[in-house]
């Protein structure tokens, strides 16, 4: 978590409760996680003032679209066109 790379971490998180899905964890147990993990990821973000500017970001990328929102305001216009090659 010293690395400012959220999104791999999430993935690594997304992993380990797939696998203990997969093992047969006991359901009461895997229900507590399930509760606590977006409690523990919201923590997290709003902790860390570099991965709360990167959510915010993206969900307001039209906030600053040739900065922080650039390649997201891009994909939705790009999306929005509707054709392959833009």
């Amino acid at each position: 978590m010293s690395e400012p790379d959220f999104g791999a971490f999430i993935v690594i998180c997304a992993i380990a409760m797939s696998t203990l899905w997969l093992g047969g964890y006991n359901f009461k147990v895997f229900g507590l996680l399930l509760l606590a993990l977006p409690l523990a990821f919201a923590a997290l973000i709003i902790t860390s003032p570099y991965r709360l500017q990167r959510v915010t970001g993206f969900l307001d990328p039209w906030a600053d679209p040739y900065g922080k929102g650039y390649q997201l305001s891009h994909a939705l216009i790009a999306f929005g066109r509707g054709e392959w090659f833009a």
